[in-house]
């Protein structure tokens, strides 16, 4: 997020700077690039919501938004394989049973 981005939410010029820099902290250990990544906005959200309940150091902002990441980014990962695997336990039931596929879209 850019530095205007958080002025218009409210935050002033030290907050905004000190979002910025959390940000790009987090960005850099999560290997993401700060404004083109398709999370960058849920990660700011996330540096600004502890802000937000009184943390101020970036580096702890930058850290505790990086774990928030990538724990969001394992249970994804989870919920995938978790489907997957339904999809393919239903292809197996219904083939055993002579069924139709599109019994898939049920349950």
């Amino acid at each position: 997020m850019s530095f205007s981005t958080f002025q218009e939410l409210g935050y002033g010029s030290a907050h905004s700077q000190l979002l910025i820099e959390a940000h790009r902290l987090a960005s850099h250990a999560l290997n993401r690039h700060p404004h083109n990544h398709e999370h960058s906005s849920r990660l700011a959200t996330t540096i600004m919501n502890f802000c937000d309940r009184g943390i101020k150091d970036p580096g702890v902002l930058s850290t505790l938004a990086v774990n928030r990441e990538r724990a969001l980014e394992r249970k994804q990962e989870k919920d995938i394989r978790t489907a997957k695997r339904r999809i393919k336990e239903q292809k197996r039931r219904s083939r055993a049973t002579g069924r139709s596929d599109d019994l898939l879209c049920q349950e």
